[in-house]
Formats: C-alpha cells, structure tokens, sequence
C-alpha cells in the first residue's frame, strides 16, 4: 500500500498503525516537522544513541584500581618490611648495649605497630578504589621508614665510633647531640668521630645540641663551642658561640654570645656544618672572647689566633635534602 498522507478521515484509506510506523510516509513527516522546529535529526546528532548506550560498559564494571594504586602498594609493603628489619636488628642489639639502642628500639617497635594497623587501612582503601586515602596512608608510612632509618642509622654510627680520650687528644671526650621530637617521644642523634652524617632540617631545628665533654679535669680551662656553616657564600656564618668555664669557688658557668641558628640552607642545597670545642688557659677575671665575631664572613683561623685558643675536638655533620 502506498501512503501518501498520514491521516484521511476516510477510515479505510487509513493504514494498520504498525505498517504506518514503518510507512516511508511517517518518516518523511516526522522529518518535515523536526525541520520546522529547527530540531535536528538523529543522524544528525550522531546516530543512534540508544544502540550507544547499550554498547557501554556498566560504571560497576570498570576497575578503579590503576597501575599507580598497585605500584603504591608495592612500596608500602616493601617499606613494612624494611621497618621489620630494623625492628629486629633493634631487638638483637639491645642485648649487646641497652644504653644506646634502648630508645631505637622502643621508636621501631611503636612504628612497626603502628604500620601493621595503617598497611591494613591501606588495603582497605585499594581494594575500595579510595586512591586519595591510599596516597595519604602511603606517604605516611613512607615519611615514617625515612625517619626511622635516620635514627638507626646514626645510632648504630656513634656506638660503633664509641668514643675514647685518646681519639680527640688532650684526654677529652666530646659528644654532640641533637635531639628530634616524634609524636610524645624524643629522639636524640649523636654525631659520631670521622664521619660526617646527613641530617635533615627537622633533626637540627628544634634547639640547640647539647656538648657533652669532660671538664673535671681541666679547672684551669675555659672552653668555646662554636658551630658554623663552611659552605655558606661570606665564606662561612656562625650559628652558635657557647662559652663554659669554672668560676673562683669551682663551679661550672656558662653563657651564649651568640644565639643557636638552626641549619637553613637553600632549597636543593647540602651544606656542612662544623662544631669545634676550643679552649684556653684562662687567668681568673678575663674575658674567654673578647671580641664577638660577626655572623657571616667568618674565619676560624684567625678567630682562634685572635683569641688564643686552641683545637681540642671537633664534630661535622651535613644538613639537606635526603
């Protein structure tokens, strides 16, 4: 039957309303009206949308773990078991000396519980498809392997250096510590004779070291602690002048000619810094410097010519990114 027209009040010219559908006729007025309209056709937006949907994939059906999730979780196991390994080197030394490797091991036992609990959190989030709190979790524990390895590391330093009076001459024993604070725990970083150890910013920046040396015998003595940059540009800038000295009746004084200034070097820079215990017979009444040098363009040579003093130890440790 042809279809000329899509309706006809004579009822029977009108067509069976499926053959009217697929009637050329309905197309091609459908086609005029949407003209009309300014709508446009279904090619004309593309097709047929409708077989486009069903060609997707459901959301449900996508994974949401990519490569990087996986790679992240690679690391945080790897660096679980690194924490483990330092756990138990821990365990093992304190044995041998509880004094030095009492707090290291304390540190790494918290952090290995405290991982267990965050790797399982991590899981968790990958297997959700949670990357932020993946990222988050990892780059915890990641932070937390850094600074766990640094106060091994320095630990097992100092006490294989393990100081003797005749390393430093003049039967003086010199320790420089510097102390980090983790959470409510405090961690201290000896630096340890003929090495020169990296610390970081926060190692060295919540105050001053303290300088442990053996004074009993040296009454008649005044001391100077200084510590200075080598590598900044003036050639070198003093961070700390500390004085000690005995006063008339025996008793230990002290006092700061110039303030402790924490290691700062320039972003993506590693400077090495010196810590010198100088001394100097001192006659009672004098001064132990009588002249305060300035900060920056500082000379450790003609400071120690100029005030007499003389080298009896001296500490290096470098400060910069890891």
């Amino acid at each position: 039957m042809k279809l000329e027209h899509h309706f006809s009040w004579d009822t029977n010219k009108r067509p069976e309303w499926n053959n009217w559908l697929d009637s050329k006729a309905f197309l091609n007025t459908r086609r005029n009206r949407n003209r009309q309209n300014g709508k446009k056709t279904r090619k004309q937006n593309g097709g047929n949308r409708r077989r486009i949907v069903q060609l997707r994939r459901p959301p449900v059906e996508q994974s949401s773990v990519n490569v990087s999730s996986e790679e992240l979780m690679g690391l945080i196991t790897s660096a679980r078991g690194k924490i483990r390994e330092i756990r138990e080197a821990a365990e093992g030394a304190i044995d041998d000396n509880p004094n030095v490797f009492r707090d290291v091991y304390r540190l790494s036992r918290d952090i290995d519980n405290k991982t267990q609990q965050n790797a399982a959190n991590a899981r968790e989030a990958y297997l959700h498809g949670n990357t932020q709190l993946l990222d988050e979790i990892g780059q915890g524990i990641l932070n937390t392997l850094v600074q766990l390895k640094n106060v091994w590391e320095t630990t097992v330093a100092a006490e294989r250096n393990a100081l003797t009076p005749s390393q430093n001459g003049g039967g003086i024993m010199f320790d420089v510590v510097f102390y980090t604070e983790i959470g409510h725990t405090i961690h201290k970083h000896i630096l340890p004779p003929f090495e020169t150890p990296l610390l970081t910013r926060e190692q060295t920046a919540r105050r001053s070291p303290d300088v442990l040396f053996e004074k009993q015998d040296h009454k008649d003595r005044a001391f100077v602690i200084i510590m200075y940059d080598k590598d900044a540009p003036h050639p070198a800038r003093v961070h700390w002048l500390y004085t000690q000295w005995f006063d008339r009746r025996g008793n230990l004084d002290d006092e700061v000619l110039i303030p402790y200034e924490p290691p700062n070097p320039p972003q993506g820079e590693t400077h090495t810094y010196t810590v010198l215990l100088l001394s100097k017979l001192l006659p009672p009444d004098t001064d132990i410097v009588n002249t305060i040098p300035n900060k920056n363009r500082f000379n450790i040579e003609e400071f120690m010519e100029r005030e007499g003093l003389i080298k009896e130890a001296i500490r290096t440790f470098k400060v910069g990114p890891a």
